[in-house]
């Protein structure tokens, strides 16, 4: 990231904030958002996380997330929150069409805007902008961001969950866009209280209800993988999704295989 001081200045003092994500968030995005907004309220700011929609039920457990502020249902809050804050932080889009009208009420603000995203090809709509296509999660990068500010031992074990979170769903549970840095920092994130053996009960809820959806043993109305609560709802979710769905079997799959007391 360019001018990092000039932004690490800017968050020196107390700041109305806000955190974006885009539509139909997914658990990178729910777990990027809310890690920054734990960790941003710890600095001292005033922050609030908007979301263009609704997000999966099956993320309600995430701390945080009764405080997230869903544009679908109360714009006029949206809009408030957004024309206050002073900077706005952008996580995991990298063109404002991702968040529909959201992206309408922020353009013209004279607000900063801090882009931190791990998406090809980011548009040139943020005053910082933080883009690593190397990255495996918006998630991952929140930390990143975290250390860059000079704040790795403010990480706490509310902003650890939530980064881990968004890190196992977009690496479809370690299948895929991982790198030795990633499994440092997981290290550290485990070592900050993370508990694998509750996300593991969290994961198998998940598996078992996308399984059954599948294979028809169960009713795709009966079958709520949150807000996935049909079967067409399943099909149209985006790749990666139904890839970190897959990916949570296989973590279930090894999780069953190992021993009680090992």
């Amino acid at each position: 990231m360019e001018n990092i001081h000039e932004l690490k200045a800017q968050l020196a003092s107390p700041k109305d904030i806000v955190i974006i994500s885009h539509r139909n968030p997914d658990g990178d995005a729910i777990g990027s958002s809310l890690g920054l907004y734990h960790y941003l309220l710890s600095q001292g700011h005033a922050v609030h996380v908007v979301l263009p929609s609704e997000y999966p039920d099956a993320f309600l457990w995430m701390p945080g997330i009764q405080n997230i502020i869903v544009f679908d249902s109360d714009q006029e809050r949206t809009r408030e929150v957004c024309e206050r804050a002073q900077i706005i932080f952008c996580l995991d889009f990298n063109s404002l069409d991702r968040i529909d009208k959201v992206g309408e009420i922020i353009q013209p603000l004279n607000s900063v805007k801090v882009l931190i995203d791990h998406h090809l090809y980011p548009e040139p709509f943020a005053d910082y902008v933080m883009s690593d296509t190397t990255a495996s999660s918006t998630a991952e990068m929140v930390f990143d961001f975290i250390v860059l500010m000079g704040h790795r031992p403010d990480i706490s074990r509310a902003t650890a969950d939530c980064v881990y979170t968004g890190i196992v769903t977009d690496t479809g549970s370690f299948k895929f866009s991982t790198s030795p840095k990633l499994f440092r920092i997981v290290a550290e994130l485990l070592e900050l209280g993370v508990d694998v053996n509750e996300f593991g009960r969290f994961a198998r809820d998940l598996q078992q209800r996308f399984r059954g959806v599948l294979t028809g043993t169960l009713e795709p109305e009966d079958a709520a993988l949150g807000k996935l609560v049909s079967l067409a709802g399943v099909r149209n979710y985006p790749s990666r999704i139904k890839c970190a769905l897959l990916g949570w079997h296989a973590l279930m799959q090894a999780l069953d295989e190992k021993p009680a007391h090992a």
